[in-house]
């Protein structure tokens, strides 16, 4: 199940509704991780010229320590940016007056799962994930939010940490959560007040 505001590079989305996001799936075989980097960017600034009538040369996207900032608005409306990388796949959640944070992750087995969980879950998240018969598919739900949440909180994964360990999971932020193929993508975003 894909997400109702979704769309996929290079049709151009529709500008979102107030209060509301969107999710960009750009698949990109021909690019090397390298200039993934730039390519969202990129993608960014089209899109945003898109919704104001301009050209790509016009958004001046600022970097922060937290990604792409943009100072423009469109109708006293603030956007905000979050993107994730997965393989070749550029995932990019755009908020219109939201604050957003999205991450992608592989569904894999992979050997070091129990280990990472140990670290960055707490006990209930860890022993779900253990315990279960899709593993992969449940350390890929609960790091996809756990990084999502994250990057909507503007902070830092630390591991092992007891008073801490995914109390970012417990917070009562609103997420959604869906599937393409192989990744599990969560979108964490809080409207501004």
């Amino acid at each position: 199940m894909l997400a109702k505001d979704y769309s996929t590079w290079p049709d151009l989305p529709l500008l979102p509704l107030s209060k509301n996001y969107i999710v960009i799936k750009c698949i990109n075989t021909d690019i090397v991780k390298s200039e993934l980097h730039t390519k969202s960017r990129e993608i960014i600034k089209r899109i945003l010229a898109y919704w104001i009538n301009t050209t790509n040369d016009k958004i001046n996207l600022v970097e922060t320590r937290y990604g792409p900032s943009w100072e423009g608005n469109i109708n006293d409306e603030p956007f905000h940016f979050s993107i994730s990388y997965s393989n070749q796949i550029i995932w990019i959640a755009i908020g219109r007056d939201v604050e957003i944070g999205i991450d992608a992750c592989t569904i894999n087995n992979f050997s070091e799962l129990k280990d990472v969980s140990r670290l960055y879950f707490d006990e209930e998240t860890y022993s779900s994930i253990v315990k279960s018969s899709t593993p992969g598919y449940d350390f890929a739900k609960a790091w996809s939010k756990l990084e999502a949440v994250s990057k909507l909180k503007k902070s830092n994964l630390v591991e092992f940490k007891p008073d801490r360990k995914n109390q970012i999971l417990k917070d009562s932020l609103k997420t959604n959560l869906f599937l393409d193929n192989e990744h599990i993508v969560t979108v964490a975003f809080e409207q501004r007040t």
